[in-house]
């Protein structure tokens, strides 16, 4: 996943971008519409801090299994509750998930290679958590790209939390989507806390005092533990080229031969108008009480040598 932050401004980006009927449904649904554009990255943030929950496996499970059946069946649960008065909720919801998952698809590749670069000069223990460093420093070097602000002045809307109510409609959809499609079961209360516990943690990513960073690192090396926790904080300034201005040469570590030079900018703006097209798709479906039945779609961890053991 590129982190938090950048799904967040993927979204907008997208939004500008829809058609009119979709930005209308998406202007009263705002709370979902931010939540799906996290994907199941949201079932990261239960019990993130002591890690006892299975939930972050099964959002991995997410990213790197069974891509097309899950969005049929996302489709097939959309079309059921048409009519209902959760649909523009799950709606709303199910088009920001096809958003992060464009995003992710599009841009892992690149977040791989840096990752691999990473680690083959890095000893063991420095290189831990190097992909989630590699995230972070995104998030830090495109918030200040994009809105001119160091990423320490992020904060979401309070309208985007959403109610509870919002919350336990996308559960139930976890519930069902995890049973159909991966034979996980789980429950709707167990899902809802990870909502809370999401907005609670987002602060201290961003390290808002600048102090953190620094107190978690010095954590982890007392414990003997590095770069287990600090990874997924914010650093204030990030000095190296990580979003590829420069335009050097990387590619995918599944097609070694192809060579790209994109920058992260020009892959956010690719899968931007991939995420149009997916999204104008599922809606379109929705509406004509049609199936949306895609083939062949990379897995969210498009690029990872981890993930082609799951196809």
């Amino acid at each position: 996943m590129p982190a938090f932050v950048t799904h967040e401004l993927f979204g907008t980006q997208v939004f500008s971008m829809l058609d009119e009927p979709i930005q209308e449904m998406l202007e009263m649904n705002p709370a979902p519409y931010f939540w799906g554009l996290q994907g199941p990255d949201l079932l990261f943030f239960r019990d993130a801090i002591l890690g006892r929950s299975l939930l972050r496996k099964y959002g991995n499970i997410m990213h790197a299994m069974k891509t097309d059946e899950l969005f049929t069946a996302l489709s097939c649960y959309l079309n059921v509750h048409r009519g209902r008065a959760e649909y523009e909720t799950l709606a709303s919801y199910i088009l920001g998930f096809a958003g992060h998952y464009c995003l992710d698809r599009e841009s892992h590749p690149y977040i791989y290679f840096k990752q691999m670069q990473k680690e083959q000069v890095l000893d063991p223990d420095a290189g831990r958590g190097t992909h989630f460093r590699i995230e972070s420093d995104i998030d830090t070097a495109f918030y200040e790209m994009k809105r001119g602000r160091n990423i320490r002045n992020y904060r979401p809307s309070k309208r985007l939390y959403g109610a509870k109510w919002e919350h336990q409609i996308i559960a139930q959809l976890y519930v069902t989507i995890l049973w159909e499609v991966y034979g996980i079961r789980v429950k709707s209360s167990e899902v809802q806390k990870c909502f809370e516990e999401n907005w609670k943690i987002l602060p201290l990513l961003m390290d808002r005092q600048g102090g953190l960073y620094r107190l978690v690192g010095a954590g982890e090396a007392l414990l003997n533990l590095p770069n287990m926790l600090s990874p997924h904080i914010r650093r204030k300034q990030v000095k190296e080229d990580i979003l590829n201005m420069e335009q050097e040469q990387w590619f995918n570590l599944e097609t070694p031969e192809k060579l790209d030079n994109r920058s992260f900018p020009q892959i956010f703006y690719a899968a931007a108008y991939q995420a149009v097209d997916m999204m104008e798709n599922l809606y379109s479906c929705s509406c004509h009480g049609v199936v949306y039945e895609p083939k062949n779609l990379k897995s969210f961890d498009n690029g990872s040598p981890d993930a082609l053991h799951f196809q």
